[in-house]
C-alpha cells in the first residue's frame, strides 16, 4: 500500500529537473519568437522607408523636369559681353524659370538647386539634395549674384550628388558633358544630368535628365 501511494505521488507532480527542461525549452521558444517579431517590424519599416525615398525621388523628378521644361532662355549684355541666365557646376546648378505652382507667387524666379551636407552639428546625415528660390531681378549686373532664397528639401539621405551639362558653348564645337557651365559663355546646354547616389547601398536610383529647350534652338 505506501509503494503504490508513494508511485501516485510521482505520477502526479513534476521533478525539478522536468520543471527546468520545460522552462528552457519555453525560453527559447519565446526568444525566438520575439526574434522573429523584431526582425519582421525592422524589415517592414526599411520597406516603407524605401517606399517614401522611391516617390520622394519620383516626385523630385517631375519638378525637375517641369522646372526645366520651362527654363528661360535670357541673355543679358553687359559692357559688350553677352550673359546667359544659366551656370552650374559639379555641385549645383542656377538658372531662371517661372514662378512654382501653388506657391502663390507670379514672374520670373532665380532657381539654384545643389547639394550640400546635412548635419545638426552632432550627426553627419550625408548629403541633401535642396530647392533654392527667389524672385527674379532683371536689373542685377550679371547672373552671379545670389539673391535671398527659400529652401525646400527635395532628397536627404544621400552620398554624393553630381551635376554635368551637354552641349557646346561655341557653335563651331561638338557638344559634350561637362562639368561646368559658366553664364559668360552667352549659351545654354542641351541637357542637365543629376545623378543622385543614396546612402543606402540596397537602393538603385537612376540618373535624371532633362532636356532644355533653349540649348536645343542654339
Amino acid at each position: 500500500m505506501r509503494q503504490q501511494k508513494q508511485t501516485n505521488a510521482h505520477m502526479q507532480g513534476f521533478t525539478l529537473l522536468e520543471l527546468l527542461v520545460v522552462i528552457s525549452i519555453l525560453t527559447l521558444i519565446m526568444s525566438a519568437s520575439f526574434g522573429a517579431l523584431r526582425l519582421g517590424n525592422r524589415s517592414f519599416e526599411a520597406g516603407v522607408s524605401r517606399a517614401n525615398q522611391t516617390e520622394r525621388f519620383r516626385a523630385t523628378a517631375d519638378l525637375l523636369r517641369r522646372q526645366f521644361s520651362q527654363l528661360a532662355p535670357i541673355i543679358h549684355e553687359f559692357d559688350s559681353e553677352t550673359v546667359s541666365s544659366f551656370i552650374g557646376n559639379d555641385e549645383g546648378v542656377r538658372f531662371v524659370a517661372p514662378a512654382p505652382q501653388n506657391g502663390g507667387d507670379a514672374g520670373l524666379f532665380v532657381y539654384t538647386i545643389s547639394s550640400r551636407r546635412s548635419d545638426n552639428g552632432q550627426r553627419d546625415y550625408g548629403q541633401q539634395l535642396v530647392l533654392s528660390y527667389a524672385a527674379y531681378d532683371p536689373g542685377k549686373q550679371g547672373f552671379n549674384y545670389l539673391p535671398v532664397s527659400r529652401h525646400k528639401i527635395l532628397i536627404d539621405s544621400l552620398s554624393d550628388v553630381q551635376f554635368a551639362y551637354y552641349g557646346a558653348t561655341d557653335p563651331n564645337d561638338e557638344p559634350d558633358w561637362h562639368t561646368e557651365w559658366f553664364a559668360e559663355d552667352g549659351a545654354f546646354p542641351r541637357m542637365v544630368r543629376i545623378l543622385p547616389q543614396p546612402s543606402d547601398e540596397a537602393m538603385n536610383w537612376p540618373e535624371l535628365s532633362f532636356v532644355i529647350r533653349a540649348g536645343d534652338r542654339e
